[in-house]
């Protein structure tokens, strides 16, 4: 009788791991992981396109399934490959199962550096150096039995950053299966956050990949100026979550009938590069205050206020609403609060007009056509460090960017009257979006299929030459 997986998980002990080790039952323990690994269904819709189970023997493997944002949905739908995850929490039990998690914490304490950078860094004759060399040790028996028993024939992951999967890229990289990084961060539009970014790479060792494919021109600028990588492992494939939105923006691009402005929340304050603060919930509680006395003019117009999780859980909807009562004392009917989750896009098309900052949403609405209010008040832009943290502060000629709260007002009234946007504009904009979002072609899925194919096709021919 199968034991309950529950049972099997808490069996996976350190000491249990060790003694298969010890007695080279690798194939057994591979079999004991089955309820750590699973697939990735499409969703919804997707669910319709996928290919025939008989097509999808090959398995891609994905090592921090829960940051690739939808993008393993989607590749499962539209590939010939399963996808599966396997657990977050089996990787690091494994890797516990040979490296010390304290003498790694103290270690990182003592010097002052992150357990990653300890971990990847480690000099030899070191504890932990000594450790990560007998755990590539089981690594190397325990990963053959692994892609065996699953069919695997490439891994993937988000990012360089994180140890539990360090030593797994380099043996992998050893047994000629590909590694390929669908690098999620794009946001690197602001020096501080591109320079940031590029030093931790810096400050990382080398991950072994085969290809890092990322979503923007200006990634592959920050990886390249890290000296982490080369340019002949980066590739340019794009966001395939913005592929849809592309796609809509084609052949359902019309704004709802009743006129809407939509403000997004922003993150309540970017970082200087001294080390301080630059306040933004001041500057979007001075929006939403002019926002709510112009729902009060104007009854004919709705005003939404599109929330994300994580402003939410900064306290934001409870902020503005407070600041909403104070302007208009109450909340105007014509003033819709939006929390759905993913649910932006749909509002940005619904829009007449839309006020955001600090955030890709900005460039989602401009390349729609929908005039974009950038509320970069004089105020704000000539606080200290505001050059190396506001997002588009190069780019005001793109957008409608108000000096004060009238200013904003003003230019609401007028485009609600008059949303269109120059060809010049637009084309300006179209730019903006392929260097710091994704290219226009809409085809990021196909690319990235594509890169998983032409990286299991080259370890083929890697291992009949005997390169591998």
């Amino acid at each position: 009788m199968t034991p309950p997986i529950e049972m099997i998980k808490q069996a996976l002990s350190r000491s249990l791991v060790r003694t298969l080790d010890g007695i080279g039952a690798h194939r057994t323990l591979a079999a004991l992981t089955t309820p750590y690994v699973r697939e990735i269904q499409p969703k919804g819709d997707l669910a319709g396109v996928r290919p025939q189970p008989a097509c999808r023997q090959q398995s891609i493997l994905a090592l921090d399934a829960d940051r690739f944002r939808g993008e393993l949905e989607l590749l499962s739908a539209n590939s010939e490959f399963r996808v599966l995850t396997i657990s977050w929490g089996l990787l690091t039990k494994l890797l516990e199962a040979f490296v010390d998690n304290r003498a790694l914490a103290a270690a990182s304490s003592k010097n002052g550096v992150s357990p990653g950078q300890t971990f990847a860094k480690a000099e030899v004759g070191t504890p932990i150096h000594a450790q990560r060399k007998r755990y590539r040790a089981f690594l190397r028996k325990f990963l053959p039995a692994l892609y065996d028993l699953f069919g695997i024939r490439a891994l993937t992951c988000t990012d360089t950053r994180f140890f539990q999967q360090k030593d797994i890229g380099w043996v992998t990289a050893e047994l000629g299966v590909p590694l390929v990084c669908l690098y999620r961060e794009a946001l690197y539009m602001v020096p501080i956050l591109f320079e940031r970014a590029a030093d931790r790479h810096r400050k990382l060792a080398p991950f072994h990949f085969d290809v890092v494919g990322v979503q923007n021109e200006i990634t592959r600028e920050m990886l390249l100026s890290s000296g982490a990588f080369t340019p002949d492992q980066i590739e340019i494939r794009g966001c395939a979550r913005m592929d849809t939105y592309l796609h809509r923006l084609e052949s359902d691009n019309r704004a709802s009938e009743q006129p809407q402005v939509t403000v997004f929340s922003s993150i309540r304050r970017v970082a200087r590069r001294d080390g301080g603060h630059i306040d933004l919930s001041q500057v979007m509680l001075r929006v939403v205050r002019r926002v709510a006395r112009l729902a009060r003019r104007c009854r004919e117009v709705r005003f939404v206020i599109k929330f994300k999780d994580q402003h939410l859980k900064e306290g934001a909807r409870e902020a503005y609403e407070a600041a909403i009562r104070e302007a208009a004392g109450g909340i105007p009917q014509n003033i819709v609060f939006n929390t759905d989750r993913m649910a932006a896009q749909d509002v940005i098309l619904q829009s007449r007009v839309v006020i955001a900052m600090q955030s890709t949403v900005v460039l989602e609405a401009a390349i729609a056509g929908r005039p974009v209010i950038l509320p970069h008040f004089r105020s704000l832009t000539a606080e200290a460090g505001a050059e190396d943290a506001l997002m588009y502060l190069g780019e005001h000629h793109l957008f409608d960017v108000p000096a004060d709260e009238d200013d904003l007002e003003r230019m609401v009234l007028e485009r609600l009257a008059d949303p269109h946007v120059s060809d010049e504009v637009m084309a300006g904009r179209r730019a903006l979006f392929e260097r710091y979002v994704s290219p226009l072609s809409g085809d990021a899925t196909e690319r990235t299929i594509a890169i998983f194919e032409q990286a299991i096709e080259c370890a083929r021919a890697r291992r009949t030459t005997g390169d591998a």
